[in-house]
C-alpha cells in the first residue's frame, strides 16, 4: 500500500528494495475528487513503473480524506477483500490526513485479523527511511533477569560475558536468553565463526526505555 502525493520516488525505491517476487498487488491510495497536474503525473507514473517494470497488479483506492471514518472504514474494507497474508504501507507521500488515516486502518485491520504489518516512511532526501512492524504495538513489560539482559545487549555480547554482567548461572542465563528469542526480544548471530552473539531487538530496546522512564507506583 502507498499513500500517493507529488514524488514517487519513495514507492519506487520501497518496492525495488522489496522485490516484485516478494509483492502479490499493490495499493494505491488518493484523494477523492480532482487531482491537480503534479499529483496526476505521479500517479500515471506509478502505473506505468508497477505495470510495465514490475509487472505487478494494482488497484488505486480513491477515498474522502475529509471524512476520516468514510475514509478509514474504504482502507479497511479493500483490504479484508484482500485478505492480505502481511501489508507494507510506504506512507511516504501525500496528505497528511491521508498518511493517519492509512495508518489507522492498517493498525485496525491487524488488531481485528492478526495480520502482520510494516510502515515505511522515508526521509526527504532518501538517504535512510524509518521502519515500524506490528511488534511495536505490543510492549512487553520486562522484569527481573529479563531486564537485567536486555540491559546489556544493546551491543551483541556473548553468553559469557552476558553471565558476567548479570552475575547468574550460565544455564539460568541460557534458558532465560531462549525464552527472550521465541519472544522476539533478542536474536542471535554468528559474525565470528561458532561463536553465537546475542544483541536487543528493537522491540526489546524499546521496552526497556519505556521501563526506565516510567515512575514507580509502589
Amino acid at each position: 500500500m502507498a499513500t500517493m502525493g507529488f514524488d514517487t520516488r519513495f514507492q519506487m525505491k520501497t518496492l525495488v528494495g522489496i522485490g516484485k517476487d516478494e509483492i502479490d498487488y499493490a495499493l494505491l491510495l488518493i484523494p477523492s475528487g480532482e487531482l491537480n497536474e503534479k499529483a496526476e503525473k505521479a500517479l500515471r507514473d506509478m502505473e506505468g513503473f508497477l505495470r510495465d517494470l514490475m509487472g505487478l497488479d494494482y488497484d488505486v483506492l480513491k477515498i474522502n480524506i475529509d471524512d476520516p471514518v468514510e475514509a478509514i472504514a474504504e482502507i479497511y474494507l479493500k483490504l479484508d477483500s484482500l485478505r492480505p497474508s502481511m501489508i507494507i504501507g510506504d506512507l511516504s507521500g501525500g496528505m497528511r490526513s491521508m498518511v493517519l488515516e492509512a495508518y489507522t486502518a492498517i493498525l485496525s485491520y491487524h488488531y481485528s485479523t492478526g495480520t502482520a504489518f510494516k510502515i515505511i516512511v522515508w526521509k526527504e532526501d532518501l538517504t535512510g527511511r524509518i521502519e515500524v512492524d506490528h511488534d511495536y504495538t505490543k510492549i512487553p513489560v520486562l522484569m527481573g533477569l529479563d531486564e537485567k539482559i536486555i540491559m546489556q545487549l544493546s551491543i551483541p555480547r556473548t553468553l559469557k560475558e552476558i553471565v558476567e554482567a548479570t552475575g547468574k548461572p550460565k544455564t539460568t542465563v541460557y534458558l532465560r536468553l531462549r525464552k527472550l528469542i521465541n519472544e522476539g526480544l533478542v536474536e542471535e548471530s554468528r559474525p565470528k565463526g561458532r561463536t553465537v552473539y546475542y544483541q536487543a531487538t528493537p522491540k526489546a530496546l524499546l521496552a526497556l526505555r519505556i521501563l526506565r522512564r516510567t515512575p514507580s507506583t509502589g
